[in-house]
Formats: C-alpha cells, structure tokens, sequence
C-alpha cells in the first residue's frame, strides 16, 4: 500500500484511471512504455502468488449447513432460530463477536439487526470463502494506496477484538425459500450498486 501511495504522490496521479490514461496517451514513448509493462507484470506475479496460497491453504470444503441456523443478537447476546429464508426483512450477519458487532453497529448507526454468526454458518450455507487473493490482490492494495496518497483516513479494525481480514462477505436476496440474489464480493470494498439491487428486489414484489 505505501509503495503505491508513494508512487501516485510521486507522479501526481489521484487514481487508477489517471494512471492508465497516462500510460495511454504516452504509448508512443519507449520508456512509459517499458514502466507500464513493468508494472503489469509485477502486479501479475503478485496475484498468481496470493492465488498459489488460496489454492494451497484456503481449500473449500462442502459442508452440509441447515435450513434454520442459530445466530444471536448482537445487542442483547439472546440466541434465536431464524430463519436462512427470512422473506424481505434486512439482516445484517457478522461473523465477528458479539463486542465487535455491537461496536460496528454503534459506529455506523445503521438502523437494521445485526446478528452474531461466529460459526459461520450462514457463511459456508452461501459458499463464501477465505482468501488472500481477494483481499490483498493488487487492485485492493493500489486502491488503498490511493487513499493514503490523499490522506483518506482507512477504517481501522477495533483494538482487542479478534478479527478475519481473509474472510469474504456478500449480500442475498431470498424470497420464499428461493435465492433470488447471489452477490459474492470480489473485493472487501465491492459491494452491489443501489440499480443492481432494485433489478432484483423488483422480482420479489407481488403483483
């Protein structure tokens, strides 16, 4: 992450795009040219590295997880059954403790539940897995040096409480025991825009 904050300060550039926009109205010169390779070749190898490790260490195993799933209220710790098929109510499912998930909660204000899934049940029923790749691969890390090349504070994890990095979340629409929406993030940062979410939320509605 420095080394790409400490190159875009260096050659001025805000972001990605004014990189490669660069590097394209410079094709002409041997030299861009030569720096430009250079770099997708780095960042080539870089990524088949972290897709080495995932295949070596990050197997997916296929685990048969239940229909109902306990999980506990991150506010009052009380378990409760609910259910993989809740019809359009929004949870938010954390695979964190019950401290972390209060905390987040408290910091974003978000005015949905969030439930507690430290098993990971819900996790592996959705197939989402663990990975270096996706988390560290040169897109995450280059778009995290652009922050810090202008000075965007990173949110930072909470002190003293346990965290996965690795692991990868997503977001799901389920209607009536039918999974309408399967959105596996790529990145930690991606997520489904507001126009994808209404395309599918719009199959769900009764008329």
């Amino acid at each position: 992450m420095d080394a790409y904050a400490q190159f875009h300060k260096r050659c001025g550039f805000r972001n990605r795009e004014e990189l490669n926009s660069y590097f394209q109205l410079n094709h002409s010169s041997q030299v861009a040219r030569d720096i430009y390779e250079e770099l997708i070749d780095s960042e080539d190898d870089w990524d088949n590295f972290l897709k080495e490790i995932d295949s070596t260490y990050f197997k997916q195993t296929n685990l048969s997880v239940p229909s109902q799933i306990y999980v506990s209220d991150c506010s009052t710790g009380k378990e409760s059954l609910k259910s993989i098929c809740p019809g359009l109510s929004i949870h938010i499912i954390s695979f964190g403790s019950q401290e972390g998930a209060r905390k987040w909660k408290e910091e974003t204000k978000t005015i949905f539940p969030v439930f507690c899934d430290e098993a990971r049940a819900v996790y592996q029923y959705f197939k989402l897995e663990r990975s270096l790749y996706k988390v560290w691969n040169h897109r995450s890390i280059s778009y995290y040096g652009e922050k810090i090349a202008q000075d965007i504070s990173l949110p930072l994890p909470f002190e003293e409480i346990p965290d996965d990095p690795l692991q990868m979340g997503g977001d799901f629409i389920v209607k009536n025991s039918q999974l309408i929406m399967d959105y596996k993030s790529k990145t930690p940062a991606d997520r489904p825009s507001i126009d994808y979410l209404k395309k599918y939320l719009s199959q769900c509605i009764d008329h």
